[in-house]
């Protein structure tokens, strides 16, 4: 518990440097970008285009699946393990353009001063209680989780992601 504790503290401290960066690098757009339906469909598009793409993947990857499925093992660096969970998503851009999705939406929701600082503080509160649930049920999930229903939920996500998409544009 502690390690995997560890390791998402290190994810969300990445997502507030990203939000950081988004909220003070977009000052001037925000209000502007709210208002214009093309970026809605510019990243209706982007949520589609990515859905396909992760659906497509996930049709060819049960055998990777299978073979990570094996592989999980728990380290107790602390140190390290924030670190990893820092760099991991440090480095995926799409981490930093879904924090500025998420900005711009929560000021198009909010007229008061402080709203969308409030909406991010909200967001980042309900990620991390739910990180926390997910923690707690994995232990008793795993052996319930078996590579076909790891790929059968992949495929699911992916749809997902597809329709939010669709419903963006």
């Amino acid at each position: 518990f502690r390690s995997v504790l560890i390791f998402d503290l290190g994810v969300i401290f990445a997502d507030i440097i990203f939000i950081v960066i988004a909220f003070y690098s977009t000052n001037s757009l925000r209000g502007k970008i709210g208002n214009d339906p093309s970026f809605l469909i510019f990243g209706g598009s982007l949520l589609i285009v990515y859905g396909i793409i992760s659906f497509v993947k996930t049709s060819k990857s049960f055998r990777a699946i299978v073979k990570e499925y094996h592989k999980v093992e728990i380290k107790k660096g602390y140190g390290k393990l924030f670190i990893k969970g820092f760099l991991l998503n440090f480095i995926n851009i799409g981490v930093l353009l879904g924090w500025l999705g998420f900005i711009v939406l929560g000021d198009s929701l909010t007229t008061s001063e402080n709203g969308g600082f409030i909406f991010i503080v909200s967001m980042l509160t309900a990620y991390f209680v739910t990180d926390l649930f997910k923690i707690l049920i994995a232990k008793r999930l795993k052996a319930k989780l078996t590579p076909r229903l790891i790929f059968k939920t992949k495929k699911v996500i992916a749809i997902v992601i597809l329709g939010f998409g669709v419903l963006l544009f």
